[in-house]
């Protein structure tokens, strides 16, 4: 696994036009769970500090260094799966904020702390596919405990700039996801200005 197999252009990686919507069109994969599932949860929850993997320190530019990591799994009141997720934070981001980052629990950092702040900035994204072999993959099986999705893991992945501090987080789709159309009625409430972007 290296940074080369992310693509800023999505038509370079072979990804399922139901998954391609979910991948373009929600700006927040959280409120798009939401509006067409209701209530949706953290399943599971596991932070550390570190080693990054590759890809992640080859873009934050992290010299064999260690960063807080998050990982969740997002799921639907009733159990399927959503979404697995990753967000990698610096030390230099972490230590400014600490207390903010300290204070999310159970709640998903995107609604608690990143949008509708002024003082952030997201950059584009990328997006990748990667199979069961994967070290993304291998982590999802320890915080989700399940052998295997038997589905191509479509990704996508954007640094925040939090006053020019980076923090990077990654969402997968998991499987569930390619069952059910993705619909534009889920942008409301002005989603897309709801944060800068370069």
């Amino acid at each position: 696994m290296n940074a080369s197999q992310w693509h800023n252009d999505i038509n370079l990686i072979a990804i399922a036009d139901a998954r391609k919507q979910w991948l373009l069109g929600a700006n927040r994969l959280v409120h798009a769970f939401k509006a067409n599932f209701g209530e949706v949860q953290i399943e599971a929850l596991q932070e550390e500090y570190s080693q990054p993997f590759p890809d992640e320190g080859a873009i934050l530019r992290l010299e064999n260094g260690k960063a807080h990591i998050r990982q969740i799994i997002i799921a639907t009141k009733t159990g399927h799966r959503l979404s697995y997720a990753r967000v990698v934070i610096v030390d230099s981001t972490y230590e400014a904020y600490a207390q903010q980052f300290s204070g999310l629990g159970r709640q998903f950092i995107g609604d608690s702390l990143l949008f509708n702040n002024k003082e952030v900035i997201r950059q584009p994204f990328e997006f990748a596919c990667f199979d069961d072999s994967s070290l993304y993959a291998e982590a999802y099986f320890q915080l989700g405990q399940r052998a295997t999705e038997a589905e191509p893991w479509v990704a996508r992945r954007s640094i925040f700039l939090w006053q020019n501090r980076p923090l990077l987080i990654t969402e997968f789709l998991l499987p569930y996801l390619a069952t059910v159309p993705y619909t534009r009625a889920i942008l409301t409430n002005g989603e897309n200005n709801e944060l800068q972007s370069e």
